[in-house]
C-alpha cells in the first residue's frame, strides 16, 4: 500500500475511535447473563454468565438452568432501573461492547461475585 492510502487508512481509523467511546443509558431488556439490549445489542465486558439454554451439574450431579437462573437474577437485581453501559468498542458478531453501571454499581463485578458469571480476559487477535 502507498503512503498517501496509508495515511488516509489511519486518518479513518483514529476518527472512529471517539465515536465508539459513547456513553449508552436507557432501561434494558435483559437477554441473559452477559448481554442486554438498550437501542442496541450489548455485551458486557471482562465477564461470561451461562447461556439461556445452558443447563449445569448441581454438586450432586443434578441438571438445572443455569443459564435462565443467571439471567433472573439479573433481573431481580437491577431489572427495571436505568443502566449507563460505557461502549469500549464492538465484538466479531457487531455487539457493543460494555462496562456497565446501575445506581452507580459496577453490574460486572456484582455477577461475579454472586456466582452468576465467570470474570476473563478477552485477547481478541
Amino acid at each position: 500500500m502507498d503512503r498517501p492510502r496509508l495515511a488516509i487508512l489511519i486518518t479513518l481509523l483514529i476518527a472512529t475511535i471517539p465515536a465508539m467511546a459513547t456513553d449508552i443509558t436507557g432501561i434494558p431488556r435483559i437477554v441473559d447473563g452477559d448481554t442486554v439490549q438498550i437501542d442496541a445489542t450489548i455485551r458486557l465486558t471482562g465477564i461470561d454468565a451461562p447461556e439461556t439454554d445452558q443447563v449445569c451439574l448441581d454438586p450432586i450431579g443434578e441438571r438445572w438452568a443455569c443459564g435462565v437462573t443467571a439471567r433472573d437474577e439479573l433481573v431481580d437485581h437491577a431489572g427495571g432501573k436505568q443502566w449507563v453501559c460505557h461502549i469500549s468498542g464492538l465484538d466479531r458478531y457487531g455487539r457493543s461492547l460494555a462496562a456497565c453501571e446501575v445506581d452507580g454499581e459496577d453490574i460486572q463485578p456484582w455477577l461475579v461475585r454472586s456466582g452468576w458469571a465467570l470474570s476473563f480476559v478477552r485477547k481478541d487477535p
